[in-house]
């Protein structure tokens, strides 16, 4: 599109919103779209983001950096724009590897790299990240993405189009390859990023009526430049759908390119060549015509795999010119050298060439070819190292000086660690890599990270500094794979001497090889081609004392370990041969078995043995079914319950009890028990999980393998499987058999039960019944049903209830089901009846003839049973259609797990929050949600099962800990003291251990500190503020009359304490604030609530001018302090933030006075008693977690545990900030509310005070947390205030609350509320 060029991504983004009405869509993992943003949505979102980062203490222009981690994509983008329009740079991550010792390397590199940045992310993300790195500064995603924040003005001053950026300055900081230490971070200003996708969009003629497919995560510059930028800048469309989405099911890339019209999409080689090997495409109707460019990069692009795959688009409308080969990397902004030529029609045509050429560069880059020895340019056709240069190519590594220097030579160019040639007609060939990475499946792993690995596993046998990993490309393959050469510590490996190793040696080398290779999968996902011990003389040393890699990969090449390599290999094979034979099959019978193992699982015959066990193999469901199948066809027999099978997991049980069918004949009818283990190691108490509503646990078997929580995992099983089997006729019946059953298992518990969808309301009913049978139940688990189910079963009629079955065996997508519902009945009329109609055989062979016939043919299910699970899964259903929950298990810890619910149910947040919390009335005094991945139906399907299984871990641990008997809390003593400390608030960056020692001292001891170096509260703003106060206060008293609180139901307004007879006299007038609110006018209404809500009482702005602005702007600047200090103090606490966030409403409310206290004259004077004349009385504020306060001047006084008077000094730029009881109450005293007063004796000067609370949520109250929890706690080291305490004894949060508000402005309460000023009186409070 024709606009003016913009110099930076804001300008960017801005432009296009003003030009082009095209969106971003966000896909879901069927391809369909579950949000939109237009351009102006983005910025707009981007502007509030910002500001609440700025919000939050962040500061732009490179003094700090944000690390994100998202699960989406949706909020990976709007926090990149939200940090650009604020100038912060941001380091997006991928998905953390499942390792805690990698994770942990990841945080404290990043930690140390960036010098203490903030991690934004989830909660349960930021969990994992105080746990291992505790002093990482984290921040809830729900914290800058709350709605209801309202911001100060002044910020809009501070982000973009008002804060201008310059092109160099820095927008993202990406991670290079590498998920350990060793990652270094790319930066990249809006001058690179530009110039790439200006690039990009040059060599691909680029237009606004594209539309771009994404699937790459955002850690990525494949998603960033490649698509997310690059279709920005040309005003185009984009759809952003998971990584998930598409490496599951790679069909969908081109199915979601037909559906969208897409354009422009990115696979690496490794997705095409899965694609051109799905059969399924051979019968698909697909329309690519508007499919014009697909970059393929990552990894070197074989021909045969280009010109198969173009064959296939072609077919589907698609160009030859389709496919584009590219190489780029993070540091070249994604792809900056692209092939357009069209790809040949036959892999002959490419001659000898096995690999495509990866073209000339865009605009942005130069490209040249150098000799590494002679560092001179390279002729046409010679090899040598890629170098490049221009404004598309970064210029520093953050922090990292020698790395950058080690990046480019002498004359700037940077060197891509790559070999490459350049023919005849200029076209760039790759030929490897010449820096240490190995590239598997598009994934670069260092091959220093992957010897790291191997190290740290304390592998016996290992010299851990003669390990080396070297990529390799095999012919023929798809992805590089690597090898790994290391020196055995134990056993001397020599050609000459191989023969003469004992057996022990030999099964020594064998032992450690095998552990070599599985951590090498645990590693990076692929097993290394081969793991060889070599002699010491391999390893051999360059002039810089190290080991070449490149020179151990091209002797391996050369055939120089061979002799090696085929004698360990052999001696590997007759190791095996010798463990199979001592279980071999000895009949005919278990041979057969062993087959039907074999062809099941796809593994060698020879291999099989009678010692197996099929679930170490990593049976699934599927397998299980077509292993049942297959003993049937081949031995005759009419049905094999699959429940036997489970029950019997080794290959000689299975060939058992098979022998024992065929002896028994047809007849053999086994009995129910509805326990299945499915693990049967660990010394824990064993986990029970219930079937969902399909009634089978074949589900459950992927999760208990990868549990790993060191107890037995048995699950429950729905009767009416089996022949002559009936199915349950109630919930109860279920319910009492189930327990009967886990009782007889495990008679004494604890008992850990978690119910999958349906099967959560037994699960919960099994732990009532075991807790009134006077047994322990920890934990429940919910699996994504909420309590109230008869809404969703009455719907499962029997056709309902076919397709849902259906679904759950992935025969039908969850997006096909209303057409594929409609099409089935419309085709077998009658189907619809509640019970199962007359033609329900129709309506299965139909579904079996229009279902996913790949996903049927690797079923293998028999219609039979298929139909006969229908109708169990019908029956166990109809149960729930009269269940309603009642009572609780009254010591478990409920986790109800959050999966995307069905597409009926709405959103997971409206699911969340309009069903599944509806669990937390049905629980005990434990209660939590835990987001999981996936749909209701994949949400421990194999692709999520261990992210799965360590959330289910994490909870079961959190039970056992609740179970664990409590440490009564101790009162710790109090620290006197006899001066108010000084808290340095930037601190809390830059020295975050001094700064909580500062703070743990001044609110567990002192209960008061004074705050310096808060942003925004500079001495020269408060001088500002209190110049208009007294302003204010200099007025005629007709004039602050006509605002006073007489005029106010909320007790809003001026008013005067000298006025007022008695002990409540005050020396001190004031004006008093809250939140705006409208006031309430209905006479019913209590009076509690129309003293905390109403309008403000606001000066005429020509009296005062700028005084409401001013103080407005005080008061966000006050309600942004109290959020971060509320976050300090959950961290000194040590628990979530959420516990105390919690306890404060969504919408703001707060109170705020502004205090006159009136210098002292000869007649107040004349009332000194001790040392004291009452500028405000001894109290503690009963109703408050925290106040804060700015003063003009001295006079606070703060009582010490002596009993001793300190005076409160003035400080510059200074914050007061003091606990109140609530916050005392919470904590049980460790944070202590300490007794202060204003003793105008002290005040030579008009002094003015303008304190500010948060106010809490009236209704929630306050109980202390469960580590705290010890009433006498609350009661020491605080002078005793028999008003405040009687005050506290009113139960009622809500009247207790007005009580207290009529207590702080006694002479306006007792004139506008005189009737309850007088109860209260009666009371003791005032």
């Amino acid at each position: 599109m024709h606009t003016t060029e913009p110099t930076t991504i804001t300008e960017l983004l801005t432009l296009r919103a003003g030009a082009s009405n095209n969106p971003i869509h966000f896909l879901d993992d069927s391809g369909d779209i579950t949000s939109t943003l237009t351009f102006v949505d983005l910025a707009d979102s981007a502007k509030q983001i910002a500001k609440a980062l700025l919000a939050s203490g962040l500061q732009s222009g490179g003094k700090n950096i944000v690390v994100t981690k998202f699960d989406d994509q949706r909020t990976h983008i709007l926090f990149f724009w939200g940090c650009a329009f604020a100038g912060i740079p941001i380091c997006p991550l991928p998905p953390f590897h499942p390792d805690e010792t990698r994770q942990a390397l990841l945080l404290n590199h990043l930690q140390n790299l960036f010098h203490k940045p903030t991690f934004i992310s989830d909660s349960a993300t930021l969990l994992i990240v105080k746990k291992l790195v505790p002093e990482f500064k984290i921040v809830d995603v729900q914290q800058i993405t709350n709605s209801t924040l309202r911001f100060d003005p002044s910020l809009d001053d501070a982000i973009y189009p008002s804060r201008v950026a310059s092109t160099d300055e820095t927008v993202a900081i990406m991670l290079t390859s590498g998920s350990t230490g060793n990652s270094k971070g790319v930066v990249l200003p809006h001058s690179v990023l530009l110039s790439a996708v200006r690039g990009k969009t040059q060599k691909h003629g680029t237009r606004e009526s594209d539309s771009f497919l994404n699937w790459i995560n955002f850690d990525h510059v494949a998603n960033v430049t490649e698509t997310h930028l690059h279709a920005i800048w040309a005003g185009a469309s984009q759809y952003q759908a998971s990584p998930s989405s598409i490496i599951r099911k790679p069909r969908n890339l081109l199915d979601w390119c037909s559906k969208y019209k897409i354009t422009h999409t990115f696979s690496p080689n490794f997705l095409l060549a899965q694609i051109c090997r799905d059969a399924s495409l051979s019968s698909a109707s697909l329309d690519l015509s508007a499919l014009r460019v697909l970059i393929t990069g990552g990894e070197a692009n074989p021909v045969t795999t280009a010109v198969e795959f173009s064959d296939i688009i072609e077919r589907f409308g698609s160009s030859r010119t389709t496919v584009r080969a590219a190489f780029g990397m993070t540091e070249t902004g994604a792809g900056i050298i692209y092939n357009n030529l069209p790809i040949r029609p036959a892999v002959a045509d490419y001659g000898t060439l096995t690999y495509l050429s990866i073209g000339t560069s865009h605009d942005g880059g130069r490209v040249r070819i150098m000799d590494p020895q002679t560092s001179l340019p390279c002729p046409p056709g010679a090899i040598g190292q890629l170098q490049m240069s221009g404004p598309s190519i970064f210029s520093q590594y953050y922090a990292n000086e020698t790395a950058t220097n080690d990046s480019f030579t002498s004359d700037g160019w940077f060197v891509t660690g790559d070999l490459a040639l350049v023919d005849d007609d200029g076209n760039v060939h790759m030929l490897g890599r010449h820096k240490d990475v190995i590239n598997v499946n598009g994934v670069k792993h260092p091959n220093v990270d992957i010897e790291h690995y191997i190290a740290d596993s304390n592998i016996s046998g290992v010299e851990s500094s003669l390990v080396f990993v070297c990529a390799l490309r095999l012919e023929g393959a798809d992805t590089e794979t690597y090898t790994v050469f290391y020196q055995h510590t134990d056993v001397a490996i020599e050609e000459a001497t191989l023969n003469s190793l004992t057996d022990d040696q030999l099964e020594n080398v064998l032992n450690t090889s095998q552990r070599i290779r599985n951590v090498c999968a645990a590693f990076c996902s692929q097993a290394p081609h081969v793991v060889l011990p070599l002699p010491r003389v391999f390893f051999v040393k360059t002039a810089l004392g190290k080991v070449s890699r490149i020179a151990l990969a091209k002797a391996y090449g050369e055939g120089k370990f061979n002799v090696i390599e085929k004698f360990i290999g052999e001696a590997s094979a007759r190791r095996q041969q010798a463990r199979a034979s001592s279980n071999a099959p000895r009949s005919p019978l278990e041979q057969v078995v062993c087959e039907g193992v074999s062809v099941i699982f796809e593994i060698d015959l020879a291999s099989i043995d009678l010692s197996l066990n099929i679930f170490d193999m990593g049976a699934s469901s599927m397998h299980l079914i077509r292993l049942k199948t297959f003993l049937q066809d081949h031995f005759g027999i009419v049905n094999i319950p699959t429940i036997e099978l489970l029950q019997r997991p080794v290959v000689s049980d299975i060939a058992a009890y098979v022998q024992e069918l065929v002896n028994k004949g047809n007849d053999h009818q086994a009995s129910y028990n509805p326990l299945l283990c499915f693990n049967p190691q660990g010394s824990k108490p064993p986990l029970y999980l219930v079937h969902p509503g399909v009634g089978e646990v074949l589900i459950f078997i992927n999760l208990a393998r990868v549990l790993n929580d060191d107890r037995p995992v048995y699950t429950l099983r729905a009767r009416g499987f089996e022949a002559g089997e009936t199915p349950p006729s109630s919930m109860q019946e279920m319910v009492d058999i189930y327990t009967d059953a886990i009782l007889k298992n495990n008679p004494t518990g604890p008992y850990y039960i978690a119910g999958y969808s349906f099967g959560a309301g037994i699960a919960f009913e099994i732990g009532k019944l075991l807790e009134k049978k006077g047994k322990v139940v920890p934990w429940l688990g919910v699996l994504n049903l909420p309590p109230f189910i008869q809404f969703r079963v009455k719907e499962l009629i029997w056709v309902e209830t076919l397709l849902n079955l259906s679904m759950f065996l992935a025969l039908i997508r969850s997006e096909d089901f209303e057409h594929f519902k409609t099409a089935l009945l419309l085709q077998n009329p009658g189907g619809d009846s509640d019970v199962e109609p007359s033609n329900s055989r129709e309506l299965i062979e139909w579904t079996y003839a229009h279902c996913n016939q790949s996903r049927l043919a690797e079923l293998n299910m028999p219609i039979d049973y298929f139909h006969r699970w229908v109708n169990v899964a019908y029956d166990v259903s109809y149960t729930g259609r009269t269940y309603l929950p009642s009572g609780r298990i009254e010591g478990a810890l409920t986790t109800v797990f959050c999966a995307i619910p069905l597409p009926s149910m709405g959103t997971r947040e409206e699911y969340k929050r309009d069903r599944l919390s509806k669990w937390k009335e049905y629980s005990g005094k434990h209660f939590e949600m835990i987001d999981v991945d996936g749909e209701h139906y994949t949400m421990i399907s194999e692709e999520h099962v261990e992210s799965f299984a360590s959330k289910m871990r994490a909870a079961i641990h959190r039970a056992e800990a609740l179970q664990s008997p409590p440490v009564p809390p101790t009162i710790s003593p109090k620290q006197d003291f006899d001066a108010v400390p000084t808290i340095d608030f930037s601190l809390a960056k830059s020295n975050p251990s001094e700064y909580y020692k500062q703070l743990k001292f001044a609110l567990e001891d002192v209960g008061f500190g004074i705050f310096v170096n808060v942003p925004g509260f500079e001495q020269s703003f408060q001088d500002e503020v209190f110049d208009l106060v007294a302003q204010f206060f200099n007025k005629p008293a007709e004039w602050k009359s006509a605002i006073g609180t007489e005029h106010s139901a909320s007790l809003r307004g001026h008013f005067r304490g000298d006025t007022i007879e008695g002990p409540h006299k005050a020396y001190a007038e004031a004006y008093r604030f809250g939140a705006e609110r409208p006031a309430h006018i209905d006479p019913d209404v209590p009076f509690w609530l129309r003293i905390h809500e109403g309008p403000n009482q606001w000066p005429p702005a020509a009296d005062l001018p700028g005084f409401r602005k001013t103080i407005e702007t005080l008061f966000e600047r006050y309600r942004i302090l109290n959020l971060e200090l509320n976050e300090h103090i959950a961290r000194l606490l040590d628990v979530p933030a959420s516990v105390i966030s919690d306890y404060f409403p969504s919408e703001t409310e707060f109170n705020c006075a502004i205090w006159h206290y009136l210098a002292l004259t000869p007649e107040m004077k004349a009332s000194e008693r001790e040392g004291f004349v009452n500028g405000m009385h001894e109290h503690r504020d009963p109703s408050t977690f925290l106040t804060c306060l700015i003063q003009s001047r001295p006079g606070l006084q703060v009582q010490n545990h002596s009993g001793k008077w300190i005076d409160i000094p003035m400080v510059e730029g200074g914050v007061v900030c003091n606990v109140g009881m609530q916050f005392m109450r919470l904590t049980g005293g460790k944070l202590v509310a300490t007794t202060h007063r204003v003793n105008t004796l002290k005040i030579d000067q008009d002094r003015y005070t303008i304190p500010y609370v948060l106010t809490t949520k009236l209704e929630k109250p306050i109980l202390p947390l469960p580590q705290f929890d010890n009433p006498a706690m609350a009661k020491v080291h605080v002078a005793p205030n028999p008003k405040v305490q009687a005050l506290m004894s009113i139960k009622d949060p809500l009247t207790r609350s007005g009580y207290a508000r009529l207590s702080l402005f006694p002479a306006a309460a007792q004139k506008m509320y005189p009737k309850e000023w007088e109860e209260a009186r009666q009371l003791g409070i005032v």
